[in-house]
């Protein structure tokens, strides 16, 4: 069967376009998208403190009245604790390789892919000169001049397109990064909550008339 056979397609054409469409963001300056990620917690906080009031997410209902009685609860704070902390050291990895990342593309999208690439152009001398290279024979002088690389208008087009979408890039991966951050305090803060039902837990009082 040929390349050209309909199960497979029309053959290869080198001209042909991609067909795709173009990124609507290209051209655009996105850095201001891209945020700077640092931890807050140098360690978990204390299951011994009351968990953070982040608001009444409920409907309303009375509080306390409203819950329903409930069996026996086992939580192994240990296991909690020691998940948290292995998240924690991941995050603190993430949040590090991220923004060495970060550097990385802010201070070099602007030159990485050859939007400022130049070359010598050496001009004047015998046989000796040849193009942009000089092999010393022959009398007469050269002039050297540092000129801008013809590669500078497809490089300038590359970046162009490139460039917003590593943004947008990082931007996920912040986005990413923060969700994680997110679900550990998340973690922390149930493990708080059960400490602190733990804590107010409490035997009825004994009858005021044992007969």
């Amino acid at each position: 069967m040929g390349a050209d056979d309909p199960k497979y397609g029309p053959g290869f054409d080198p001209n042909a376009g991609g067909g795709g469409q173009e990124d609507p963001d290209a051209g655009k300056d996105l850095s201001y998208l891209v945020p700077h990620l640092q931890i807050v917690w140098s360690g978990p906080p204390t299951f011994n403190a009351d968990p953070p009031n982040v608001g009444d997410g409920g409907d309303g209902g009375d509080g306390d009245k409203d819950v329903p009685p409930c069996g026996p609860i086992q939580v192994n704070l240990a296991t909690v604790r020691g998940a948290e902390q292995r998240m924690l050291g991941c995050g603190q990895n993430m949040v590090f390789d991220y923004e060495f990342l970060r550097g990385r593309v802010m201070a070099l999208k602007d030159t990485v892919f050859g939007q400022n690439a130049t070359v010598t152009q050496v001009t004047g001398g015998q046989s000796g000169v040849s193009g942009n290279s000089y092999n010393g024979s022959g009398a007469g002088t050269r002039d050297e001049e540092i000129v801008p690389s013809p590669i500078r208008e497809g490089a300038n087009k590359f970046a162009s397109e490139i460039n917003p979408a590593q943004e947008k890039v990082l931007w996920q991966i912040a986005n990413t990064v923060e969700l994680l951050g997110q679900y550990i305090a998340a973690v922390n803060r149930a493990g708080q909550t059960y400490g602190r039902a733990d804590r107010l837990s409490t035997f009825p009082g004994p009858p005021s008339d044992p007969t």
